[in-house]
């Protein structure tokens, strides 16, 4: 069994809110924390314990953010010229983004415009509190690979240089691989390392590497405070996205599924999950705030379309 940790992409710059993001052949899970904090004097001060940073687009990808927590939207975005900045907070703001493309690639650089657009706006901000980084895990078929969908790593970010975003593409080349979107204290990152290694080897279920996720993430809020203990949990299976791209229909569920798209919201002080999701981005552009759905609900693209001050989440 082979295995490795995708190596961090767009140094230059430390991320605080941590994703960490686990590829096989067979499914994809991506888990990120909730807290939002503020640096006041150097240290960290907990501004909200319940924010969802995790957006599913489809079956295409599951992206979480890192860094700002509100974006001013753009033109394109459609926000008026010369009538100041419309901030959404950024899970709503990143929908937006990825929506103005046609396919993932159109997507994706669609959000990297959109972000350098955005950032551009915020000239009384300082350079250094600009660090924002969307990491993406999904299914992709490339080019050269049509025979089948590949478990790819998708980043935008603007971590080496303030004023610009850059996308970076990670291929899965080996039977897993795991990242995080800012560096495990060392026996926290060789405990997932093991155990990950281990799950994977003995065939186990995404509802056991899910928890091994989820214990890396709460240990490392143990000694920093940036990091909260709430988290998120989203999965896409290989046989949804294949069967998603044969009948244009998928269905999700709030527990995680071996067939179906799939989430799970782990609250803070507890261990099992409750039927509290992501902001969803359907296939027609249309946008959900933080869906509270029952199991084996099929979604077709068929929503009415989201106007933008329907977009916020419900409090």
């Amino acid at each position: 069994m082979t295995g490795k940790w995708i190596p961090a992409v767009g140094q230059g710059g430390t991320t605080i809110t941590i994703i960490l993001s686990l590829l096989t052949e067979d499914y994809i899970l991506q888990v990120s924390d909730r807290r939002l904090t503020r640096m006041v004097n150097g240290n960290a001060q907990v501004v909200d314990d319940e924010s969802n940073k995790a957006v599913l687009f489809g079956t295409y990808l599951s992206i979480a953010y890192t860094g700002l927590a509100t974006l001013p939207r753009t033109v394109a975005m459609g926000q008026r010229e010369n009538r100041g900045l419309h901030r959404a907070p950024t899970n709503v703001w990143l929908a937006e983004a990825l929506r103005l493309g046609k396919s993932l690639d159109e997507c994706l650089e669609s959000l990297r415009r959109q972000a350098e657009l955005a950032h551009g706006r915020l000239h009384s901000m300082p350079p250094g509190a600009r660090l924002q980084a969307f990491v993406g895990v999904g299914w992709t078929r490339f080019d050269d690979s049509s025979e089948s969908l590949v478990p790819t790593l998708h980043q935008v970010d603007n971590l080496a240089d303030r004023k610009r975003f850059v996308r970076h593409t990670v291929r899965l080349d080996s039977e897993y691989g795991v990242h995080s979107s800012k560096p495990l204290r060392k026996d926290v990152d060789e405990k997932l390392h093991l155990r990950i290694g281990v799950l994977i080897e003995r065939g186990s279920d995404m509802h056991a590497a899910g928890s091994a996720l989820i214990d890396a993430v709460r240990e490392s809020a143990e000694f920093d405070k940036t990091i909260g203990t709430g988290v998120l949990l989203s999965c896409i299976p290989r046989a949804q996205a294949e069967r998603a791209e044969k009948t244009g229909e998928w269905a999700i569920d709030p527990t995680l599924s071996r067939d179906n798209l799939s989430y799970t919201y782990v609250p803070p002080g507890r261990n099992s999950g409750t039927a509290h999701g992501p902001t969803l981005l359907l296939p027609d552009g249309s946008i959900l705030g933080q869906i509270v759905i029952g199991a084996g609900v099929t979604v077709r693209a068929s929503f009415p379309q989201a106007e933008p001050d329907d977009l916020l989440p419900p409090t």
